[in-house]
């Protein structure tokens, strides 16, 4: 059945777990996944209008009154319904995961405990459900429910594995339990890539950014799987700290000569590159990774954007980001006003989802930007405030990173930086 082999190539994509790694792949294999992913989702789509199809048939198969159209009608229903139920649940499930559509993949593995359950006794069931507790965990915290990935986690106590309890401990943001889990597994399987990710991942959210590049360049000249998600958190490391010429190192290892040893870019490399290319002033180069990160990230958007707008908000923000980028090249160009911008920024930022990780995310860009124009005072609020949002996270390893930052450029002792120092000491327990 096409719409079958549809879901199951849904694999190819990979997983999008929270350390979840991709294999190196050429362009075209790239521009097949996101080919995949939107096929994906019209499957999704051609399913519902199918449900909905055959519920209205039922209700006109109830208002009916002659035989003849009745039987059609019948014929119509059970032709659906046998088409629908040849399509395995936990596929679609797992499909939908890999799309990173966490409500349906929530629906339709449920609705797959359902069906179980007319056939296997409560005991069989309990064991398959024990049997996907992480997939389940990792369910919710895509839908960031912390409770019920905690939930889950206190439910099979005594039972559950390290992985497990790192789930827990990454969706309730305990990146320095989480940190220690992946050495744990490092310790056994030193080549995991999965684990290498997750380790830099609690890095960065500890805001180490130093450890995270080091990190990364011991792993330049390897050629392991999964390669490009560990430079692609290098680079993210390397822009954050403003460190170039540690970005341009990772980058040029990125693109070698060797055609065996290529990496596929994914949209942190793309980015950096832009970032680098805004700070040298080569204009070709910046326009030429613009527009390609952008075009990157159009099929995905297109996918994501048949469900509703929270699903395609990652990439609406990806897109921010850019738009804030090509703002400032203007800047660099004499092609703006930096009061004006700022006002925009402002109003901009305000609009966003009123989510820490989102706000720091954009602030950290507009950092970047405001260094490389010389808006030193502007570079500086943004890292208070980046300071002020980690703080209220309760992540004071990242609050104290930033303030550290902000201190670099302004006099540390500006009233803004003591007040906001003073805050990160208190609720740090340093009270006198």
């Amino acid at each position: 059945m096409e719409m079958l082999a549809v879901l199951n190539d849904s694999e190819d994509i990979g997983s999008f777990s929270p350390s979840a790694t991709l294999a190196p792949e050429e362009d075209s294999e790239h521009l097949r996944s996101d080919s995949i992913l939107l096929a994906t989702q019209r499957i999704f789509i051609l399913i519902e209008d199918l449900e909905k199809w055959k519920n209205n048939l039922k209700l006109k198969l109830k208002k009916e009154k002659k035989n003849q159209r009745k039987s059609q009608l019948n014929s119509h229903v059970i032709n659906t319904d046998e088409l629908l139920f040849s399509i395995p649940l936990d596929v679609k499930a797992k499909a939908a995961y890999r799309c990173k559509d966490f409500a349906r993949t929530l629906m339709e593995y449920e609705n797959h405990i359902r069906r179980l359950s007319e056939d296997l006794s409560d005991t069989q069931i309990s064991d398959n459900v024990r049997s996907d507790i992480t997939f389940l965990q990792k369910i919710y915290s895509g839908l960031n429910e912390v409770d019920c990935v905690i939930g889950i986690t206190v439910l099979h106590k005594g039972q559950d594995n390290l992985n497990e309890i790192l789930v827990s401990w990454e969706a309730s943001e305990q990146w320095d339990l989480a940190l220690m889990g992946y050495d744990t597994n490092l310790l056994n399987t030193p080549k995991n890539t999965s684990s290498i990710v997750g380790r830099l991942r609690c890095l960065m959210n500890l805001g180490q950014y130093s450890e995270t590049i080091d990190i990364c360049k011991s792993y330049i000249n390897q050629t392991d799987d999964g390669l490009e998600s560990i430079l692609s958190v290098g680079v993210e490391a390397a822009w954050k700290l403003a460190s170039w010429e540690n970005l341009e190192t990772i980058l040029s290892a990125i693109s070698p000569n060797e055609e065996e040893k290529e990496i596929r870019k994914t949209f942190e490399i793309n980015f950096a590159s832009v970032l680098v290319s805004l700070k040298n002033g080569d204009e070709v180069n910046f326009w030429k990774f613009l527009n390609e990160t952008r075009q990157n990230l159009m099929a995905p958007i297109a996918a994501v954007s048949m469900e509703s707008y929270k699903r395609s908000y990652p990439y609406i923000l990806k897109l921010h980001l850019l738009q804030e980028v090509e703002e400032g090249w203007k800047i660099l160009k004499g092609e703006g006003d930096p009061e004006q911008m700022q006002k925009s920024w402002e109003t901009r930022l305000n609009s966003t989802y009123a989510s820490s990780e989102v706000r720091e995310s954009i602030l950290n860009i507009r950092c970047i930007i405001c260094d490389i124009l010389g808006l030193q005072k502007e570079s500086y609020n943004s890292r208070i405030l980046i300071s002020k949002l980690a703080r209220k996270s309760n992540q004071m390893s990242r609050a104290s990173s930033n303030l550290m930052l902000a201190s670099k450029g302004v006099a540390k002792y500006e009233p803004e930086w003591v007040l906001e120092n003073a805050r990160c000491q208190y609720d740090n327990g340093k009270q006198y």
